[in-house]
């Protein structure tokens, strides 16, 4: 294990969605869902086109890709 994965709050919630834990999954979810949101907003200038991307984001998390 890597520094990097000791340090990180979020690497056990990740190792679990990684195992298809879906609680897991609506945990990270929650936890990260404004700032994503945010920082696209902050690059796309668009709500409707922020919410995209981070749904995106988070269906690719979901799949494993």
């Amino acid at each position: 294990m890597n520094p990097i994965q000791v340090q990180d709050p979020d690497w056990q919630i990740i190792q679990k969605i990684q195992a298809g834990d879906v609680p897991s999954f609506r945990e990270i979810f929650h936890r990260h869902k404004s700032n994503i949101i945010n920082l696209a907003f902050r690059f796309t200038r668009s709500k409707e086109a922020a919410e995209d991307i981070a749904q995106d984001i988070f269906v690719k998390i979901y799949e494993g890709k």
